[in-house]
């Protein structure tokens, strides 16, 4: 990135302002500078990129079986690339050995090479890589760097804050610049500050184009902005902890983005996770034992979390769902979503069987495929169970409808009596449900406004670490995480959903490295090579 600041090579560049930054920046008690990098990321699902394509009949057909998490993109792609309509291509999902973001984009360079050689040969082709090809070449979470200036009061709230971003996207834009949009609405993280001027910088690199991943430019704007909190408190000689929550956000408040933050439940998840990890009196314990330990020293430290809900791009907040009810009662159920081990296939079913009245035990997903619901938006973003939720909701609410004169005419009847009483009175018994997030824009970065999400999420966290000082070894003694997710569909797959984020991102801050030859070759293949947590 220093490269590429150093010869102008952008693709992009966004500007965010509220307030007046430079002047009360001017004015602030006490002004710190600083500056940060937040190195990149592998994906590394377990399974790797593969797609198999099939030739189907004379028309130039392809049947496609990819391990995507954007079927509609890669049917896109493949028919652009093959010159024929979409409408020849059907793209099927069965399931993902992960994805993370890693599958939403890149997996097309993979998918069309081998629908070309399959309408070329007339036969089926298929592509699997090896974990060392699959690092190389699909990248993954973009490096950023950012020079900040603060200013704020003798108490530590802040008042101003200028900061330039850049990020590394490699040789073509991706989602770089969406990224990049990301990652600039979330520097405040949970902070209130009036007075802001940010500018995001997509820096153009000669390496292998950076993507999705998990958090999308949150998790280092995150970083950024909880580095900026530590190092006010460590200057005011203050509590990290009391500096934080006396900038947190509270219902009413307005956002970096000018939309106003409602249901903000922060102020409970950060007094619950207080509570809940004992930490005044763990943080004693802590000072106590690194005044008796030389060489092996203990930190606690609290941080907040709020994460908008939505698409950057406003197209994307859109979902589709088709319903079959057969004669014996079993149902079929298709929505736009890939089911990649996060559980939204049985989010799904739940939502179904809540809706009409039945055990899920009668409802069965098989995949998903671009000719039962067309045009998906890709399985990303942390919205998946909402948009999917609410059109199979839709969906299955117009076939309830339906059965409620055959319910009311035999009350004591079963699902199945009632679906065959409808089927020989010759009602529909199947449905397309259709939803979009309502009451959103996108940010305009002209006008700077934008009412761009739907609803933002919040949580705390406390985590207790020791670390050998001599060799840098380290461990966690204890993490406590509180997380305001709503009202849960499925608390089971939610908590897990919760630890694993954790994890990934314990990798990203401790653990995981990518290093680089000075030609650009990625040194760090494989899992010898690059350590998960």
């Amino acid at each position: 990135m220093k490269d590429a600041i150093r010869e102008n090579s952008y693709y992009d560049h966004f500007t965010l302002k509220r307030g007046n930054a430079s002047t009360l920046l001017l004015e602030a008690t006490h002004i710190l500078e600083g500056e940060m990098y937040v190195g990149g990321q592998e994906h590394f699902y377990m399974e790797t990129n593969a797609h198999l394509a099939v030739p189907k009949g004379e028309d130039g057909e392809v049947e496609l079986f990819s391990s995507s998490q954007n079927p509609t993109l890669t049917q896109k792609l493949a028919a652009k690339a093959l010159g024929i309509p979409e409408n020849r291509i059907v793209v099927r999902v069965k399931r993902l050995g992960g994805g993370f973001g890693g599958k939403e984009t890149r997996s097309t360079i993979l998918a069309l090479p081998v629908c070309v050689a399959a309408l070329a040969l007339n036969q089926p082709v298929r592509i699997m890589l090896d974990r060392h090809e699959d690092m190389m070449m699909t990248g993954g979470r973009h490096p950023f760097y950012c020079k900040w200036k603060v200013g704020f009061s003798e108490e530590g709230v802040l008042t101003a804050l200028k900061a330039d971003l850049y990020s590394n996207a490699g040789i073509s834009q991706d989602v770089s610049l969406q990224v990049m949009q990301r990652a600039l609405f979330a520097l405040d993280n949970s902070y209130k500050c009036d007075n802001i001027y940010i500018e995001g910088h997509v820096c153009k690199t000669n390496l292998p184009s950076n993507t999705a991943f998990r958090g999308f430019g949150n998790p280092q704007s995150m970083l950024v902005v909880e580095d900026i909190m530590s190092r006010i408190a460590a200057y005011l000689q203050l509590d990290p902890c009391v500096v934080r929550r006396r900038n947190l956000y509270k219902t009413g408040d307005k956002s970096f983005l000018g939309q106003i933050i409602d249901r903000c439940t922060l102020p409970q998840c950060w007094h619950e996770v207080i509570e809940q990890s004992e930490y005044h009196a763990r943080k004693l314990a802590v000072l106590r034992f690194n005044k008796e330990n030389k060489y092996i020293k203990r930190g606690l430290s609290v941080v907040p979390l709020k994460f908008g809900i939505g698409f950057v791009a406003l197209h994307r907040n859109q979902a589709g769902a088709l319903v079959h009810v057969y004669t014996d009662g079993s149902v079929l159920l298709s929505h736009g979503g890939v089911e990649m081990g996060q559980g939204l296939h049985t989010k799904m079913i739940q939502v179904a069987a809540r809706v009409l009245k039945i055990s899920a035990e009668k409802i069965f997903i098989g995949e998903t495929s671009s000719d039962k619901v067309p045009n998906t938006s890709p399985t990303a973003a942390s919205v998946s169970s909402d948009l999917n939720g609410m059109a199979v909701k839709n969906a299955c609410e117009a076939i309830y409808h339906r059965l409620e004169p055959f319910i009311a005419k035999n009350p004591k009847g079963s699902w199945e009596d009632w679906v065959k009483a409808a089927y020989f009175d010759r009602i529909s018994l199947s449905a397309t449900g259709f939803y979009k997030t309502p009451d959103i824009t996108s940010f305009d970065f002209v006008k700077q406004t934008g009412n761009h999400f739907n609803y933002f999420t919040f949580g705390a966290a406390v985590s207790e670490v020791e670390i050998d000082c001599l060799t840098g070894d380290h461990s966690i003694l204890r993490t406590d995480i509180v997380m305001d997710v709503g009202e849960s569909l499925n608390p089971a797959i939610d908590i897990g959903q919760i630890e694993g984020a954790f994890m990934q991102g314990v990798g990203l801050c401790t653990l995981e490295e990518l290093r680089y030859s000075p030609d650009g070759e990625l040194l760090t293949r494989g899992p010898g090579a690059y350590k998960i947590p």
